[in-house]
Order: structure tokens, then sequence, then C-alpha cells
């Protein structure tokens, strides 16, 4: 089992392909708009997100084939299409970026971020889990951290059938239909 660590800002997780992911807007693009794309790309299988809040938006991720049974504080299922790999968590900064500039890629952000372990070309079920509401405790360079427990569930063969808009998207943006 990998452990992956993860952090965003914003309150997003978020994880593609990102040598082939597309999310070009324009440079005047909007909230409802980056949340259009998003809901596109997760229908397509191509980015699984979900925004969760800040206080939820790092950690480490054990990934996993199936779920244990611990509880979950809440969980997120996605599907998710891998062309050539390899796949691995993006930040909102990053897909805003891509939003916004045409000649902006993806997987140019990357280096830095962990990937997921190599998954072959193939669809694939994506469960995000938060395990528990206390939170453990590591040091780090800045002093005492305390991070939430997660679990990437990865199932291959089939891909979930999406939710109708990706998980948090109603709290951004009020009034979705």
């Amino acid at each position: 089992m990998t452990t992956i660590k993860y952090f965003d800002n914003d309150g997003f997780l978020a994880l593609c392909e990102p040598a082939t992911y597309e999310g070009f807007i324009g440079a005047d693009w909007t909230l409802e708009q980056i949340i259009t794309l998003f809901n596109e790309r997760m229908r397509e299988g191509k980015l699984v997100v979900a925004y969760v809040g800040q206080d939820d938006a790092f950690g480490r991720f054990k990934l996993r084939e199936t779920a244990s049974k611990r509880p979950a504080v809440w969980e997120h299922t996605m599907p998710l299409k891998v062309e050539q790999g390899p796949v691995s968590f993006v930040t909102y900064g990053g897909l805003t970026m891509v939003a916004q500039f045409s000649d902006e890629r993806l997987d140019t952000q990357t280096r830095d971020l962990e990937p997921l372990t190599e998954l072959a070309p193939g669809n694939y079920t994506v469960t995000i889990r938060r395990l528990s509401r206390r939170r453990s405790n590591i040091w780090s360079k800045f002093g005492l951290l305390a991070y939430p427990l997660h679990e990437l569930v990865v199932t291959p063969g089939r891909m979930a059938e999406p939710p109708a808009y990706f998980p948090g998207a109603k709290q951004l943006v009020p009034g979705l239909e």
C-alpha cells in the first residue's frame, strides 16, 4: 500500500492525467465556467475533483484497491479514464492556470507532486474517503503539523457513474441545477 502526500490551499482534492488534461477556457474565465469545465471533465473520466474545504484538502492518502473497514466521515466516488499515465494529484491553482492560458500545460506544474503508482491504461472507479475527524500529528520543517487521514481507493475495470456535479460544486456556486 502506497502513501501519497498532498496539499491544496484552495480546498480542492483533484487528480488527473496531467499530460492529457485539456482545460483552456480564456483569460477572463468565471467561477461558473470553471465549475462547468470541471463537471464536464469529471463526467468524461478526465478529472477526479471534489471541493472539500481547506481543512480536508491536505494530508496523507493511502492508495488502496479496496476500501478498508474503517468508517468514513465522508467519501466521494468518481470515474477515471487513464490513456497513458501517470496519474497524479493536481492543484486548483494549476487547473486555473491551464484554464486561463492556452499555452499552459498541467504536466509542467506537477513535477513537485507525487504521482500515483503507475496505473495501466483503462477505466477505473476512484473513491476518496476521509477516515476520521481527528488529525494525526507529524513534525515538519514548519513545526508540528496536523493532517487528516484519507484513503484513495482505485478500482480497475469499470468507471463509476459520475454524480451530476462534482462534490462541493453547489457549495461554491449556489443555485446549480
